[in-house]
């Protein structure tokens, strides 16, 4: 008798618990405008899925953070998630180590915004000071820690003011597909913040795919559209219009009195437009026509015969400033091996690339590979380049700068550069500079070149130099050509800076 009592008992426990783990499940849906943080593990009768509608907003001040998410739940943003001045403060902050799949969806807004702005302080005509001054604003954070199952899209907008700062940021491993739409943006502006940070540690990085489509924008020093500092298991595809740079204005001065009014705070730097520094099992893909016009371009599953208006929606990556628009970097870590994508070779670039230095005495590079010995880069099958790489550099008197299209460095391992579409290189400059079309350093590996485009490096001075292929590697074998190779000089008798070309 006391043993089935006790079991008795058990079992109305047990229902008890069901009853509980039901009421933990409803919903919690921000309808109004509150100011009060939300932790899904708490959400509405206990844990549940979060879904902020668009009437809904959530408002947070300093050290906050909107949704937590903390518990096995899901997350949807169609509302606005946003603070004003306040340093610390995080959209939503994932937590890993449920069993998930759990969906993290941002469809609305998120602003993390100042009231600073710059102003003329030595009235020389133009703005002087810091881009930001807050610091650590964060829109989607998956924190260190245990991995988070699931997925994250964003299908909004996310525009973050502040140093040290990101719109999208993972500090542990994701397993699951991180992407973002096209027609969306995300727009940093504050020294050495990322728009995409998949950020290296213990244990770090994606265990699927990786898809940045839309506008992605970064203004600051050091600051970087994507940082790849993590490995990535499937893809990396890349489409949209995306940019990086420090300066205030990427619009040179016409002329050489413009030029000498240019304070040290409106030169400088930021960092690469996509910077990998990590391995990626499916390699890198920039979307785009290319040479072929694929029926199905973006990979949507939606034919261009079928009406499918986005279908040529490509990615055109640029940077203004020294950094380079796509940068490939292995780290004393360990290799650094981009694996086929669809067509067999690890970069695959279908959309255009672009750099310019703007200023005189800053290297333009669109495109720079660079391994270290010990831990180099491999591609599979090679590099394969199918639409536009350009540069374009400005020297002076003092200020030495060169163009690079395509810099392979050491211990990088191209079996095939294949360039299908047009590399245009142009360096500005009176004093010895270079504009390099392909430029293949020592130690790098390279056996064959294959040319049915155009390589056109052009110095527009009096006494520098153009080469379409610098070849210091003496690994190159073959290089077939039935395109167009072009190295030209362009003399000028005037001040280049009234020139721009």
């Amino acid at each position: 008798m006391n043993l089935t009592r006790f079991s008795l008992a058990g079992l109305a426990v047990a229902l008890v618990g069901a009853a509980a783990r039901d009421a933990a499940a409803d919903p919690l849906n921000i309808t109004t405008a509150t100011t009060t943080p939300v932790v899904t593990s708490n959400a509405n009768n206990g844990a549940g899925d979060v879904t902020i509608s668009t009437s809904g907003s959530i408002t947070v001040t300093a050290g906050q953070t909107a949704v937590t998410v903390d518990s096995d739940n899901d997350v949807t943003n169609s509302g606005t998630i946003s603070s004003n001045d306040a340093d610390n403060v995080t959209g939503i902050l994932l937590q890993g180590g449920f069993a998930g799949p759990q969906i993290i969806t941002n469809n609305g807004a998120i602003s993390l915004l100042e009231s600073y702005v710059q102003d003329d302080a030595d009235d020389d005509g133009d703005l002087d000071g810091l881009l930001a001054t807050g610091t650590n604003r964060n829109g989607i954070w998956l924190q260190a820690g245990p991995a988070f199952n699931g997925d994250i899209l964003h299908a909004g907008s996310i525009t973050i003011e502040g140093q040290n700062s990101s719109g999208i940021r993972l500090d542990a491993q994701l397993v699951g597909d991180l992407t973002t739409n096209a027609n969306t943006a995300i727009s940093i502006t504050g020294d050495n913040s990322v728009g995409v940070a998949i950020n290296g540690g213990a244990g770090a990085g994606v265990d699927g795919d990786v898809t940045l489509r839309g506008s992605i924008n970064v203004r600051g020093e050091n600051a970087v559209a994507a940082l790849i500092d993590a490995p990535i298991t499937g893809d990396l595809v890349i489409a949209g219009s995306w940019s990086s740079t420090g300066y205030n204005t990427a619009v040179r001065p016409q002329t050489a009195a413009g030029l000498a009014a240019l304070d040290a705070d409106d030169q400088r730097q930021g960092g690469a437009a996509i910077h990998v520094r990590n391995s990626i099992g499916g390699g890198i893909l920039l979307q785009g026509v290319g040479v072929e016009d694929d029926d199905d371009d973006d990979d949507d599953g939606n034919s261009e015969a079928a009406g499918d208006t986005d279908d040529d929606y490509g990615a055109l990556i640029r940077t203004f400033g020294s950094a380079p628009a796509l940068l490939v970097e292995s780290d004393p870590s360990g290799p650094l091996v981009l694996g086929a994508t669809d067509s067999g070779f690890g970069i695959h670039l279908r959309g255009g690339v672009e750099a310019n230095g703007v200023y005189d005495g800053i290297d333009a590079t669109a495109i720079r590979i660079e391994g270290l010995a010990g831990a180099g880069v491999t591609t599979a099958a090679g590099i394969a380049l199918d639409n536009r790489v350009r540069a374009n550099a400005y020297g002076s008197t003092g200020n030495a700068a060169n163009a690079y299209g395509v810099y392979i460095g050491s211990y990088v391992d191209v079996p095939l550069l294949r360039q299908r579409g047009t590399i245009e290189v142009v360096t500005n400059s009176d004093e010895t500079d270079t504009a390099y079309g392909i430029y293949l350093t020592s130690d790098a590996s390279v056996p064959t070149i294959t040319n049915t485009g155009s390589i056109i490096a052009t110095l527009q001075g009096e006494i520098g130099t153009a080469a379409a292929i610098t070849e210091l590697s003496d690994s190159v074998t073959v290089i077939n050509n039935s395109g167009e190779i072009v190295a030209r000089l362009i003399p000028t008798d005037d001040d280049l800076t009234d020139d721009i070309v």
